[in-house]
């Protein structure tokens, strides 16, 4: 017997509907609505980048130029991988020629979210994973650490 695909979470159906409310400019769909492959297939990488900045920034056609106002690259990261649960030819990586495949694994979403992470700074950033330096040690000071003898 085959195994039963694992149900998706319902957060991401509920992030699904937002994006697509978004993009046909719309309402939000009713909990439950499933989407046609064909809606999904007219999904490009702009419209999961307008989306993104909408969600971060407040308004689709700015140019992200500073922090976030709302959410962080953590967020993009959840967005991307419900949306793409749903995408019907989920494993295909997006070829731009042809404007086929999962348009969440396009190159320019990838750098879209490498770019607000820059933007978002020092705090949580991989500067400080790069380094090798963990949150407890950045906090911890010489003077700070406490020697018990038995």
């Amino acid at each position: 017997a085959a195994a039963k695909p694992s149900p998706v979470p319902k957060r991401y159906n509920t992030i699904l509907r937002d994006f697509m409310a978004y993009h046909h400019q719309t309402t939000m769909y009713p909990e439950g609505h499933t989407f046609a492959d064909a809606e999904l297939l007219e999904i490009t990488p702009d419209h999961i980048i307008r989306y993104f900045t909408m969600k971060l920034y407040g308004d689709g056609d700015v140019i992200p130029s500073g922090k976030p106002l709302k959410g962080s690259h953590h967020t993009l990261d959840y967005y991307k991988k419900a949306i793409s649960s749903f995408m019907p030819n989920k494993q295909q990586p997006w070829d731009n020629a042809i404007k086929k495949g999962n348009p969440t694994r396009a190159k320019v979403v990838n750098k879209f979210i490498h770019r607000i992470r820059e933007l978002e700074g020092d705090e949580g950033s991989s500067k400080k994973r790069k380094s090798g330096e963990t949150p407890i040690q950045a906090m911890k000071s010489p003077s700070s650490l406490t020697t018990f003898s038995t």
